[in-house]
């Protein structure tokens, strides 16, 4: 009884760390393009402190930071990460990684609506019955809040609103809540 015992403590330990490690190693490369495009974003800001960073993926994907400046102004920077196919269109790594340049947008917080305001125009457009996120994104080149919900026909819907002037900029709902 006492080996049987120690066997599932084992194997509870093994599969553990195994978890631990599988965890860890899906990380690094996230927290890698972070910090590369906190490089980016510092090189056109001057960085002070970083309140939160997001991952925002639509026509393109980018790293969103949460920023106050060296001035104490608080800002949004969106950094463009390097598209995946770039290497198969270029034809060559190297030939890709030197043309290509991240798209920056940096934005003062104050120059635009909060989050609250952009689920309020959510709220006129659908009928949403719950939030589920509402995020910074960049939608046709300008910023935009992504505002992600489940409306009363229990649809998962997306509904982008401008982050300038807090005006309708699209949206879409998938047919069945996914699974």
């Amino acid at each position: 009884m006492r080996i049987l015992i120690l066997v599932i403590l084992l194997l509870t330990a093994a599969g553990g760390g195994m978890f631990y490690y599988t965890y860890q190693a899906s990380q690094s490369p996230l927290e890698e393009r972070q910090e590369a495009a906190l490089q980016t974003a510092s090189a056109e800001a001057a960085v002070a402190e970083v309140h939160a960073v997001d991952f925002y993926h639509g026509d393109a994907s980018y790293q969103v930071f949460d920023i106050t400046n060296e001035e104490g102004i608080r800002q949004f920077i969106w950094v463009e990460e390097e598209p995946d196919d770039l290497e198969e269109e270029a034809g060559d790594e190297e030939e890709a990684a030197s043309d290509w340049e991240p798209s920056v947008v940096i934005r003062d917080a104050e120059a635009g609506i909060s989050p609250d305001a952009a689920r309020e125009t959510a709220a006129a457009e659908a009928s949403p019955v719950q939030w589920r996120h509402t995020k910074l994104g960049i939608r046709g080149g300008e910023p935009v809040y992504e505002v992600h919900y489940i409306n009363e026909d229990e649809q998962f819907g997306y509904l982008y609103v401008s982050f300038e002037d807090g005006s309708y900029a699209g949206s879409f709902h998938f047919a069945e809540q996914p699974l």
